[in-house]
């Protein structure tokens, strides 16, 4: 196991992203999609931090995973201790942080569909 972690380092993946993304199964935490899927997929990948920098989260792997861009960019600077609480654990968090970004997904996704009506009209007068 230690010549694949090598072989994936020297590829240019960190030793703590490759440590987060095994703990993922180089899977985004939040929606699951599989950064090894496509080039999409594999440059999407980043690391995030569960309860924000900005609500003094700590710069550690306990409190990072590694997620898909959509679903950072969603998430943002949400904490999730406002919905799983000041004492919960990781696992916790990381369920709290799951549900958001879902939620605002589906939100978006709404969105998208009402503004697409609107695009296509556009789109076939070009």
């Amino acid at each position: 196991m230690n010549s694949q972690r090598n072989e994936l380092i020297n590829a240019g993946w960190s030793a703590e992203t490759l440590e987060l993304a095994i703990a993922t199964r180089f899977r985004c935490a939040y929606c699951d999609l599989d950064f090894m899927s496509s080039v999409d997929a594999y440059y999407s990948c980043e690391v995030e931090h569960i309860v924000p920098l900005s609500k003094k989260g700590k710069d550690e792997p306990e409190n990072k995973t590694v997620v898909c861009s959509t679903c950072n960019f969603l998430k943002r600077a949400w904490d999730p201790r406002s919905e799983a609480g000041e004492k919960a654990s990781r696992e916790q968090l990381l369920a709290a942080s799951k549900h958001y970004v879902q939620a605002r997904r589906l939100e978006k996704e709404k969105t998208i569909n009402r503004e697409k009506v609107f695009a296509d009209f556009l789109r076939n007068r070009a």
